[in-house]
């Protein structure tokens, strides 16, 4: 006891152990923490497969136990991203759906545009023959000036009509 604890006082001590061997043995632990036990004393023989000393596992156990704590967290994140891009997924095609109705939607609205810009077509076309007719019958003094402004004003009013409905399908193929 005595001995023991003055040789601890005025000596280093270490956990290094040294064997007399014919050929040189390293030893190592594969993890580190403090050693609990201790099978062979110095002298004793040793076979292949004895164990000589353990190791205490407390900190084996908690990095074992940070390992499987690191590995649930990642387990969740992937759950947590295989929810998000099933969601994205979902939110893509029906966006995709919404896309393609609006498209539907835009393509008949311009066949309707292009049915309004047939109609007015012809009425300018007959409205453009009445003002030349209502002009002649202007200068022969048969019509007031008032009635000939009037066709007049609706041929151009038709005009602009259909330039208007032109540029609303311009900006639906756009």
């Amino acid at each position: 006891g005595y001995r023991y604890i003055s040789y601890r006082n005025a000596n280093a001590v270490s956990d290094a152990a040294f064997i007399k061997s014919d050929r040189l043995a390293m030893l190592s632990f594969k993890v580190g923490g403090k050693v609990t036990l201790m099978t062979k004393n110095e002298n004793d023989p040793v076979k292949k497969g004895d164990l000589l000393a353990s190791i205490d596992p407390v900190d084996l156990l908690t990095a074992k136990e940070q390992a499987q704590h690191k590995l649930n967290a990642q387990l969740e994140n992937i759950k947590a991203l295989k929810l998000q891009r099933k969601r994205v997924k979902e939110s893509l095609n029906l966006q995709s759906e919404i896309s393609k109705s609006n498209i539907d939607a835009a393509k008949k609205q311009i066949a309707s545009l292009n049915y309004q810009i047939k109609a007015k077509r012809i009425q300018l076309k007959k409205l453009k023959k009445d003002d030349v007719r209502y002009a002649d019958m202007l200068k022969k003094h048969l019509i007031a000036q008032n009635d000939y402004e009037r066709i007049h004003t609706q041929k151009n009013i038709l005009a602009n009509q259909i330039k208007s409905l032109t540029k609303k399908i311009g900006a639906l193929n756009a």
